[in-house]
């Protein structure tokens, strides 16, 4: 006589919990494509975290169902030794892919972070070229605000002298040099 465990009620369970991963992937890659043509490489990372952090939970319910099954056979005195080793194998299969989802969303998170980093660093950048374009227009207006007070001292000195603006210029070095 064989007594076999009935499973499926684990079977109905992970059933849902895969008809619901395959709508969160469809989801995620609608949501992804559209990140790509209308959003930044920040607003692609905060939806690839938010997609992990939900197939987590999904994945941390197949886990769940897995070990109740598991545990079912385990207590059960019906489960023959192949039965319990292929519940064990899915626990296991299920365990493996929940550590595969944790470390994408650690990887996305670092990346997130590094390019919060980044962003940070670039507006300091920013920041440091501005003040220094800034100093540069308004050293740029000084200077061409003197040559313009220097061109119309050197034309009124050439009219009151009657030298042309050339040799009150050599003059003007030369008295550098002269005390």
């Amino acid at each position: 006589i064989y007594l076999g465990l009935d499973y499926s009620q684990f079977t109905g369970g992970v059933t849902e919990v895969n008809r619901k991963m395959q709508l969160l992937d469809q989801e995620f890659k609608l949501a992804q494509e559209q990140a790509k043509n209308y959003g930044t490489a920040t607003d692609q990372l905060a939806l690839k975290e938010d997609y992990l952090t939900q197939k987590i939970a999904l994945q941390n319910q197949k886990v769940e169902e897995a070990k109740k099954a598991y545990d079912a056979a385990m207590s059960s005195q019906n489960a023959s030794q192949k039965e319990i080793d292929e519940l064990d194998k899915r626990l296991l299969k299920e365990r493996t892919t929940l550590e595969q989802l944790n470390g994408q969303l650690k990887d996305a998170q670092a990346k997130t972070m590094g390019l919060d980093d980044a962003n940070k660093s670039l507006e300091k950048t920013f920041k440091s070229v501005t003040v220094g374009i800034t100093a540069a227009f308004a050293a740029l207006t000084k200077f061409a605000v003197d040559a313009a007070n220097t061109a119309d001292d050197l034309k009124t000195l050439s009219a009151q002298t009657g030298l042309t603006t050339t040799e009150i210029q050599k003059l003007q070095y030369a008295a550098n040099f002269v005390d």
